[in-house]
């Protein structure tokens, strides 16, 4: 009989290009054209003054965007290659298609599954645990540099958190302890055997390459702040950044919403400077366009050429 499982495959390969690029699309065009939160007019014509007064600036913050993915891509070459040789052009295509595939999932679930699919089967639970390293690394400089933040913050201006708020805060964190510590912990062994046979040299460069890509996008946020004329010194305008790189953190969200989870802690703890929440949203939402929406349009072609049978050849 006539084997229709190829087939299949293929149109189930199709359909799930197809779904991701109109998620992708459709979270892009409505964050950007039907958001109540902010006019798409205002901000473009935002831009346009902004070019105008300060070209250098303008053009400096764009191109740290393009330092950002770079120093991002580096991170997964330098990873990827201790389990399988790659060039930083595969390693650009897969990151940027994972970018892609995150915009409709929770927590970047779907950057940890796409980059998995470029490799074969056995290699799976490898290139997890090589994610999982490239991300915690990222993870950890945006907890110790905005624990620095937030210590600055409370040491010079008034914050006061509701007592009931951090006892259920606590309590939250009890329970979720409670069901997750006997998954996690057999889940922590096998990554920590897993760790054990990697090279120091690796996590340094890793580690290294996490911190120099935050304070890379973490000064791209101030150039923004700049660029709109914003009027506050260097110092609180970097710890408040900080603090809420560290606060946006702790909420789950999906990727095309970051923008909205961030601009919501930033008006939080810009408020303390006096800045608007207009203009903060204005920035974060530019900071979502240009280091997340663009460079997820980008992976939507690699998503479109990539060939599930193409890959077993190369691997």
């Amino acid at each position: 009989m006539y084997n229709f499982k190829p087939i299949y495959k293929s149109d189930l390969s199709v359909l799930v290009k197809i779904i991701i690029l109109l998620g992708a699309g459709y979270f892009i065009y409505s964050r950007l054209f039907e958001s109540s939160e902010i006019s798409s007019k205002t901000i473009f014509k935002e831009l346009q003054n902004s070019f105008l007064k300060n070209k250098v600036l303008f053009l400096l913050a764009i191109s740290l965007s393009v330092f950002n993915w770079l120093l991002e891509i580096l991170k997964w070459y330098i990873l990827v290659n201790t389990q399988q040789k790659i060039t930083f052009a595969k390693a650009a295509q897969q990151s940027l298609s994972a970018l892609t595939a995150s915009m409709i999932t929770p927590n970047r679930l779907g950057d940890y599954l796409a980059k998995s699919l470029y490799f074969e089967k056995r290699k799976t639970k490898n290139i997890l645990s090589l994610n999982f390293i490239g991300h915690g690394f990222q993870l950890i400089s945006t907890v110790v540099f905005g624990i620095i933040g937030l210590l600055y913050l409370t040491y010079n201006f008034p914050i006061n958190i509701s007592g009931n708020y951090l006892i259920i805060g606590l309590i939250l964190g009890g329970l979720i302890f409670a069901f997750s510590f006997k998954t996690a912990t057999k889940w922590l062994k096998k990554l920590i055997n897993f760790y054990k046979k990697q090279s120091l040299k690796i996590f340094l460069k890793v580690g290294g390459l996490s911190v120099l890509r935050y304070l890379i996008f973490s000064h791209q946020f101030y150039a923004w702040l700049l660029i709109l004329e914003i009027n506050a010194s260097y110092l609180p305008l970097m710890m408040t950044i900080f603090s809420m790189y560290l606060l946006a953190s702790i909420w789950p969200s999906l990727s095309v919403t970051d923008w909205a989870i961030k601009g919501s802690v930033a008006i939080f703890v810009f408020s303390f400077l006096g800045l608007s929440p207009l203009l903060v949203m204005q920035v974060t939402l530019l900071m979502w366009f240009f280091n997340f929406a663009l460079p997820a349009v980008i992976g939507g072609i690699f998503i479109v050429q990539f060939n599930p049978a193409k890959k077993l050849m190369e691997a």
